[in-house]
């Protein structure tokens, strides 16, 4: 079908002709490296084969995985990174948007001065409090594990005392 078409059977004749004139000489110079070349081209193609039946051994899952199911969480993956600007984009704005209507709602140079170094504060303000949230420990959590390795610690000394006690005991008798 193609090669009944004008242009497909044009093109043909160019790559043929490009063929025998460029590779066609080249062939013999050619044969030489790869010759050379060719058992670590072997051997690397085994090692790609033997990676991808491990992987097919390891992880069955996508070996029989419906394609389709594979596309979509591809995609969901490739477009994280969109939702995430997304996200923050929408934040910044609602932001801005609150702390303009804080500072009267105007589209004057000052409002709009004041609306952005407000909105800068509040972002640097909520970063913080997420931060600290992340790093602050419970203290009642953090009183129950001291007092359980206190207890814990406790216990194991008494029983290394008493295994002392015992070595000590039968070394003297």
């Amino acid at each position: 079908m193609y090669q009944q078409n004008p242009y497909g059977a044009k093109s043909i004749s160019l790559l043929q002709s490009l063929y025998a004139r460029l590779a066609g000489p080249l062939g013999p110079y050619l044969h030489t490296p790869y010759s050379i070349l060719a058992p670590y081209l072997q051997k690397a193609d085994a090692l790609g084969n033997d990676a991808l039946r491990n992987a097919d051994e390891r992880f069955p899952a996508m070996k029989n995985a419906d394609m389709q199911q594979v596309k979509a969480s591809a995609f969901d993956v490739a477009k994280l990174p969109f939702q995430f600007a997304g996200m923050g984009r929408d934040y910044l704005l609602d932001t801005y948007k609150g702390e303009n209507k804080k500072c009267g709602g105007g589209s004057d140079v000052v409002t709009v001065g004041k609306s952005i170094v407000c909105t800068e504060l509040r972002i640097v303000s909520d970063a913080m409090v997420k931060v600290g949230d992340y790093f602050n420990v419970d203290k009642e959590q953090l009183k129950r594990t001291a007092e359980k390795a206190k207890k814990t610690g406790i216990d194991k000394a008494d029983e290394a005392k008493g295994a002392v006690q015992s070595k000590t005991d039968q070394i003297t008798e």
